[in-house]
């Protein structure tokens, strides 16, 4: 069986909606503000609670955890961060990144050598 193909037929254009004239706006009554409830009492202010000792110190942040090589400025990834894996891999791939360079050197996954020789450059860039 054939399926008979319908005749495509195109609608008229709606017609467009009217904007409203500014002597209808002006005609309208201008809302009239709420009232307060007289049977209703004014709640009291809340008084503020007292602060104890521990609200009144600011909290201290926790210590770094990590091993400090020279140009490190976070903590080292675990293992399964894709971050880590990106950056190891492009550096190994690709040792003149500066991009894969950069991010290993703050992030403490170059050895010593390589730490002190990368914190000098870029160092000396600043």
């Amino acid at each position: 069986m054939v399926k008979s193909e319908k005749p495509k037929t195109k609608l008229p254009p709606k017609p467009k909606a009217e904007k409203k004239k500014s002597s209808e706006a002006e005609s309208k009554p201008a809302k009239q503000p709420k009232q307060p409830n007289p049977a209703k009492e004014p709640k009291a202010p809340k008084t503020p609670k007292p602060k104890s000792a521990d609200d009144t110190k600011k909290k201290e942040k926790p210590e770094k955890d990590f091993i400090k090589k020279p140009g490190q400025k976070f903590a080292e990834p675990s293992i399964d961060d894709p971050s880590r894996a990106f950056y190891e891999s492009l550096y190994s791939q690709k040792p003149e990144s500066q991009m894969a360079e950069k991010w290993c050197l703050e992030h403490g996954l170059l050895s010593e050598e390589e730490s002190k020789k990368l914190a000098e450059r870029y160092k000396r860039k600043k």
